[in-house]
């Protein structure tokens, strides 16, 4: 399923991101106290993050915080500083064994990621749970917002020069690689504006997610460019914000 949104949905955000940010607080102790879900939220340079959910750039954990999901951001280091194969999924053991002093529910945990957040969500998504004994399906759902999936390209580009992999590293951090792995549903965004690698690999990705039998969802944001598209997840009636609510099957906050 495809999806496209236009610029002109954009009027709503400030209106509803200040709803959000009045209800955010009494909601999330009251999902803490249910044990709701456990959004994961990774920004650009950051792997799988989970952390409080302060206010950051229009608040990007509202979306999910406000209906009753309590949502954490943990910022570890990006590539090239971090590149072991295991990085994403120690960070997430971490968060997921501790979800309950959080607040959260650890049999409902969905994760979402930007650029290289992306990047890392998707090595996550592709990881074999069963090695480091978890059922595959541990993680509810994935919204993968603009990232690379295979890292050939990257390879080959002017990153090259400082991110140097072997073959092994290569071939475990491109989630393309490993559909066989995937078990989770995924919601695929970019936006038109980006540049030409981030559109072709998130369409790619999507593609060959279907063509798995896997459960895909690709999302366009007509006119939004990498920066500006990772905005629209503070938003629960905008694309971003409302795949990952639609994903967790919660309703926006009126």
């Amino acid at each position: 399923m495809r999806r496209t949104t236009s610029r002109n949905t954009r009027r709503t955000c400030s209106s509803s991101c200040g709803a959000m940010r009045r209800t955010a607080s009494s909601r999330e102790r009251a999902s803490a106290r249910r044990g709701a879900s456990l959004t994961a939220h990774s920004r650009s340079s950051s792997s799988i993050s989970i952390a409080p959910s302060a206010p950051t750039r229009r608040s990007m954990c509202s979306s999910t915080a406000a209906p009753g999901a309590p949502a954490w951001r943990r910022t570890t280091r990006s590539l090239p500083r971090c590149s072991s194969t295991r990085a994403p999924t120690t960070s997430y053991l971490t968060s997921a064994r501790n979800a309950a002093s959080f607040g959260g529910d650890a049999g409902r945990i969905y994760v979402s990621g930007h650029s290289s957040g992306a990047h890392q969500a998707g090595v996550l998504a592709a990881t074999d749970w069963k090695q480091v004994g978890l059922p595959t399906d541990v993680v509810k759902g994935y919204v993968l917002i603009s990232g690379m999936y295979d890292l050939l390209p990257v390879s080959l580009s002017a990153r090259g020069a400082y991110v140097r992999f072997d073959e092994r590293t290569l071939e475990e951090l491109s989630a393309m690689r490993h559909l066989d792995r995937v078990a989770a549903p995924a919601t695929v965004v970019y936006g038109t504006l980006e540049t030409p690698e981030f559109q072709r690999q998130s369409r790619e990705f999507a593609e060959v997610l279907k063509k798995a039998g896997k459960p895909v969802q690709l999302v366009v944001a007509e006119g939004y460019n990498h920066f500006e598209v990772m905005e629209t997840l503070a938003n629960p009636f905008q694309f971003a914000g409302r795949a990952a609510l639609e994903q967790m099957k919660l309703k926006a906050p009126i």
